[in-house]
């Protein structure tokens, strides 16, 4: 599932839009991102591959991704991905959940998730032909503090950007607990993440949403 880019509509309040703006208002110019002085997930694997050569600034946009779960880009929105971080675009690619597949143990679901987020991290290198090494930036938005990585591979001189809210996985029709359709069909005021501590509600997904297509669309 890939998210494009909407007109501005403030009465819209579907599950799919819902989320696609609160992803633009995480990664927008609103929020703050300071890397963290812990290295982040990602160790190195080979050394990075001469960088390629970037487009004109005028010419180059950042692309923002917006997938239901990890890997979810690689199966549906590629060659694009790659043919734009070769080309010296910045593109940043949000993960709506952790992909954690409705596994009931929770040994098995975090080492299922942590290879999920291991392989996207993998691909992204390669795509870029940069050294697998990453670290955490996290963003911050109306209280939330949300898991990002950026590529460090410094000789590479990439601007690409991963960003995961940790959400449990609806499954088919959304009957998981936690799922996001809980929020939208007013069964549950906050639904807790796969991952973290800090709880979502239907109110912090939907902060300032019409200033986020704003941003998005400028």
């Amino acid at each position: 599932m890939g998210w494009r880019k909407r007109h501005p509509g403030c009465s819209s309040r579907t599950p799919a839009t819902a989320a696609a703006l609160v992803i633009c208002a995480l990664l927008g110019p609103a929020c703050s991102a300071t890397p963290d002085s812990a290295p982040g997930a990602g160790a190195t694997a080979g050394a990075s591959r001469p960088a390629a050569h970037a487009k004109d600034p005028g010419q180059c946009r950042r692309t923002l991704v917006g997938v239901a779960h990890p890997d979810d880009d690689l199966f549906f929105l590629n060659p694009e991905i790659g043919q734009t971080i070769r080309s010296g675009c910045p593109v940043d690619t949000v993960y709506l959940t952790a992909g954690d597949d409705g596994k009931k143990n929770r040994v098995e679901a975090l080492e299922y998730v942590d290879r999920r987020e291991y392989g996207v991290r993998a691909a992204y290198a390669e795509m870029a032909g940069a050294a697998n090494r990453w670290e955490r930036a996290d963003v911050r938005a109306d209280g939330l503090r949300i898991r990002s990585y950026r590529l460090a591979d410094k000789a590479r001189h990439t601007d690409v950007r991963l960003t995961f809210l940790d959400l449990h996985d609806g499954l088919p029709h959304g009957q998981e607990p936690n799922s996001l359709l809980r929020l939208f069909d007013g069964s549950k005021k906050s639904i807790e993440p796969f991952q973290g501590a800090e709880s979502y509600t239907e109110d912090r997904l939907l902060a300032g949403r019409c200033h986020v297509v704003e941003c998005v669309s400028a």
